[in-house]
């Protein structure tokens, strides 16, 4: 009668088993103690049978397991709850790689743009300098030679490092 309804069943038919082989009763279940709280054991008993081998009694031990078994809830309700924030946090982790990753294309594509629009004056200037450059080369004199050569050069620096920062 102290048994918990639940495991009434199969407590019996475990306990008919061992009464029947001979094997070892081995089993968890609950009995609902006189104060009404549920009580976890481990059991585990053998029949002692007289000389014609019939049983006489079941000779065995119960151990109280509630504690163990209330932290396996407690751990089970932890880990639902762990898997629950991990799944939470992987969605996250996934929209914000999805959102970087537009952003990154978003960006590139901004770079190339931006690289092509400069680069196209860049080399006009620098075009029009060499012309200017090759016109009047015997009618410059040193100083403004040296402009030159100083605004192409700087030109091509300019160009590299349009290239350099689209690389980057």
């Amino acid at each position: 009668s102290q048994l918990h309804p639940d495991d009434r069943t199969r407590w019996h038919e475990e306990f008919a088993e061992t009464v029947a082989t001979g094997e070892p009763f081995q089993s968890v279940y609950r009995f609902i103690a006189r104060d009404g709280r549920e009580v976890w054991v481990h059991g585990e008993a053998h029949v002692v049978r007289d000389e014609d081998g019939r049983p006489l009694f079941l000779q065995g031990v119960a151990f109280d397991i509630s504690g163990m078994k209330q932290a396996e809830a407690n751990l089970k309700a932890l880990n639902t709850i762990l898997e629950r924030r991990v799944a939470e946090r992987t969605a996250e982790v996934e929209a914000r790689s999805r959102e970087l990753a537009r952003s990154n294309q978003a960006l590139d594509q901004f770079g190339y743009v931006a690289a092509h629009d400069l680069r196209e004056p860049l080399r006009t200037m620098k075009s029009y300098i060499q012309k200017l450059a090759k016109e009047y080369q015997d009618r410059l004199d040193p100083a403004a030679e040296g402009y030159i050569t100083r605004t192409v050069n700087a030109a091509v620096r300019m160009e590299a490092l349009i290239r350099d920062l689209l690389a980057y």
